[in-house]
């Protein structure tokens, strides 16, 4: 381990970034937004300086309109 390095970063070993994103979107003349949450995980090339996405999750939260009689 590093000396005065932060938790989680071992010596020797490329870095890796966990990048998680959420937020809401409207879909072309929708007039609801639904909401999202994506998440990276961006891990370095040997030399930490060119990273590369190892993990692309995307989760759309779709609610159906409920059809009334």
């Amino acid at each position: 381990m590093l000396t005065g390095a932060a938790p989680g970063i071992v010596a020797g070993e490329a870095p890796s970034i966990m990048l998680i994103v959420s937020g809401s979107v409207r879909f072309g003349d929708e007039r609801d937004k639904r909401g999202f949450s994506e998440s990276f995980l961006l891990k370095a090339e040997e030399g930490g300086e060119v990273f590369y996405v190892a993990s692309h999750v995307n989760r759309l939260i779709y609610k159906p309109e409920l059809k009334r009689n």
